[in-house]
């Protein structure tokens, strides 16, 4: 869709005129996928419950999840986002699932204040 807009792009008539923009959020939406403030109250949670020792991932589709304890996959579950598996079993991710290093540096240095 994106090359589409580009092509009409300056033209004088442009039927694609004002799709950049939505093009531009739908991407936005799909890498972020999750708040700030939902991935903060994640990791305060992760921080909690698991002592900071679990591990973001995506799903095939690019969807975060985290897995707590040692952090490694133990568990075939579901992606409640769009199905797709997620986890893994004897620390080995299922077909799909890639760490997500960059969540992890994101919010590495994030600190949770208790209450």
């Amino acid at each position: 869709a994106g090359k589409v807009c580009e092509r009409f792009a300056g033209n004088d008539v442009d039927p694609t005129q004002g799709m950049t923009a939505e093009i531009n959020d739908v991407r936005r939406m799909l890498n972020e996928g999750v708040s700030t403030s939902e991935m903060k109250m994640v990791v305060a949670t992760m921080a909690k419950e698991f002592r900071g020792s679990g591990h973001w991932y995506r799903c095939q589709n690019s969807h975060p999840f985290t897995i707590g304890e040692c952090g490694m996959p133990m568990q075939l579950a579901r992606c409640p986002a769009c199905g797709a598996g997620i986890g893994g079993q004897n620390h080995q991710a299922t077909e799909g699932v890639q760490a997500a290093g960059d969540i992890e540096r994101e919010f590495g240095n994030l600190r949770v204040q208790e209450r």
